[in-house]
């Protein structure tokens, strides 16, 4: 037994009374009150038996569902773990995608820039080193028709003009926005 012996009870079951025929005979003859004790001390034993070992049940399955609590989360862990894992991966290889995009860029640009060199090169070549008569492959522009020593005078033009025109043009100006407004002073009256 888990508690022990009771010591009401023993103490009980030990006293003896006189029998018919004067011999020690065991209880028979307990008061109400002594045997309503003995059972309610019995019962409470066993209840206090019960809930211990309800209490070692208890304490074994919730051992049980420690460790099972336990390896579920550690999946849980490991699995969340990859995922970091994948996600440090993608981080990885998104800066690696940048970086070669970036590489690219700069490459085309080179290129570019090496397309314009080389043209630049090309020309250089081209009017340093060809021959005089060659004027198209110097890359220098051919003169055109020489016109004299100037454009034609102020008079020579003016002749021409309506004098109505000519007059409008003495009594008024016109401003940015096309808006005609009279000259105050008029240089030719």
């Amino acid at each position: 037994q888990l508690l022990g012996k009771s010591q009401a009870l023993n103490s009980l079951k030990q006293s003896k009374v006189k029998g018919r025929d004067g011999a020690k005979v065991a209880t028979k003859a307990l008061t109400t009150s002594q045997y309503v004790l003995g059972a309610d001390i019995e019962y409470t034993r066993k209840q206090i038996e019960k809930t211990i070992d309800e209490r070692r049940k208890t304490i074994v399955i919730s051992n049980i569902r420690k460790q099972q609590q336990i390896e579920k989360y550690n999946k849980i862990k490991n699995k969340l773990d990859s995922i970091k894992n994948n996600i440090s991966w993608d981080n990885i290889a998104y800066n690696e995608l940048m970086l070669l995009h970036k590489t690219q860029n700069e490459i085309e640009r080179d290129i570019i820039k090496q397309r314009i060199k080389s043209q630049k090169e090309s020309q250089m070549v081209a009017w340093t080193k060809a021959p005089p008569g060659f004027n198209n492959l110097r890359g220098k522009s051919q003169s055109g028709v020489l016109l004299g020593p100037g454009p034609l005078p102020f008079d020579a033009t003016t002749s021409q003009r309506d004098p109505r025109i000519e007059l409008t043009l003495k009594k008024y100006y016109w401003d940015e926005f096309g808006r005609r407004h009279i000259l105050e002073n008029p240089l030719n009256n």
